[in-house]
């Protein structure tokens, strides 16, 4: 539970510092596949699963069935982080031409989307009847 302690208080200062910066950006209107844009969909979605897996440690305390929900926000928050980590790679490595940017962030969301739809399929195709016993 010491490791939970030490999570909770990171996260709640990561929150701190999240609510700044969404505070300053919601104010200016940026173009949805922007660079600062795209960063800060990926920040306000860290920010608040980071909320959510704020609420689900205290109720893990009282009930350890709150274990799985945690992780799996957890899970997502990494998934978050390592997306927005290679965004900020792609706009390093062409930060001398905004188009290629902004068509390879565009190319790597629609892709995950593309296997996201992929994926759905293949479940709906494949998934049993839940009439048949």
């Amino acid at each position: 539970m010491n490791k939970l302690k030490i999570l909770k208080k990171l996260i709640q200062s990561y929150t701190t510092i999240t609510s700044d910066i969404i505070g300053y950006y919601d104010k200016i209107d940026l173009p949805i596949i922007n660079p600062v844009n795209v960063r800060l969909l990926f920040i306000k979605r860290f920010h608040f699963n980071s909320i959510s897996v704020l609420k689900l440690i205290d109720d893990y305390y009282t009930d350890q069935n709150f274990k799985l929900p945690l992780f799996i926000i957890l899970r997502s928050c990494i998934s978050d982080f390592l997306t927005l980590k290679y965004i900020d790679k792609i706009i390093k490595d062409n930060a001398d031409s905004q188009d290629i940017i902004e068509n390879k962030i565009k190319g790597y969301l629609v892709d995950n989307i593309k296997y996201l739809i992929k994926e759905l399929d293949y479940l709906c195709q494949n998934s049993i009847d839940s009439n048949e016993n």
